[in-house]
């Protein structure tokens, strides 16, 4: 089990939501949240990797895939496809 401590002002928006929203606590809030940041990173991934393989097979010139590749690719991803 995992124990989180929010800062007031969340904690505070949590409780206050949590019921408005549709979640039997506050706690299921939480849990929701963080399902739903882990599907859209495991999306995000999923994209990214479409993007290699896409541009693995598309003829072209060759690249260095450096670090600074990598953060123009994921701002290309982000622009493309909305990812964060």
């Amino acid at each position: 089990m995992l124990q989180v401590t929010l800062p007031d002002e969340l904690a505070e928006w949590v409780a206050k939501n949590a019921a408005p929203e549709g979640f039997e606590s506050a706690d299921a809030l939480v849990v929701e949240a963080v399902r739903a940041l882990r599907e859209r990173r495991e999306a995000q991934r999923e994209r990214e990797a479409k993007m290699v393989l896409e541009a693995i097979e598309e003829p072209g010139e060759d690249i260095e895939a450096t670090p600074q590749w990598w953060n123009g690719f994921r701002a290309e991803l982000s622009e493309k496809y909305g990812a964060k």
